[in-house]
């Protein structure tokens, strides 16, 4: 996928994201220009991801430990009778959470472009529903460097700030 700077990397993030998003948009629709039919797309998408994003990714994640541990026990453990296997189940879709069609991520973001296309946008509307960045404005220092140059090797330049190389073959 590619990196929208509004949309966060981290899942817990994606949930808070998704469900701000779903809950602010009914109101702002109208404003913005979407039909009825556009919002509740948008928030069946919203919510299936949320669905995904937390409590069965969740119990997917579940499954693979009570997997991991049931093969150790069965290879190592101890005892006379049989293994039981773990019952693996998924946490029930909510009544009022429907799957949609595979691309959600990708349609939730392009109605976020559309959004940014419209007369009546404003940044506060952006910052309102997570789709604008407030902005960077931390203290950023600047990378000391140390040159060391050696006759006939490929020169580096290290920088103190990470441990790529900010420039080589000098």
């Amino acid at each position: 996928m590619r990196n929208h700077r509004y949309y966060p990397r981290a899942t817990p993030a994606q949930v808070l994201w998704l469900k701000n998003f779903a809950e602010k948009l009914p109101a702002l629709a109208a404003q913005l220009g979407l039909t009825e039919s556009q919002v509740a797309a948008a928030l069946a998408d919203c919510g299936f991801m949320i669905y995904l994003l937390s409590p069965w990714i969740n119990g997917i994640r579940t499954h693979g430990k009570a997997a991991t541990v049931t093969l150790d026990y069965a290879g190592y453990g101890q005892g006379a009778n049989p293994v039981a296997l773990p019952v693996l189940t998924v946490p029930e879709l909510p009544k009022d959470v429907t799957p949609v069609r595979p691309g959600a991520l990708n349609r939730i973001i392009a109605l976020v472009r559309k959004l940014k296309l419209a007369k009546t946008y404003t940044k506060t509307i952006g910052l309102d529903l997570g789709v604008e960045t407030p902005g960077n404005f931390a203290a950023h220092p600047t990378p000391t460097l140390k040159l060391t140059l050696v006759d006939g090797a490929k020169n580096q330049i290290p920088a103190s700030r990470s441990s790529n190389l900010a420039i080589t073959g000098c």
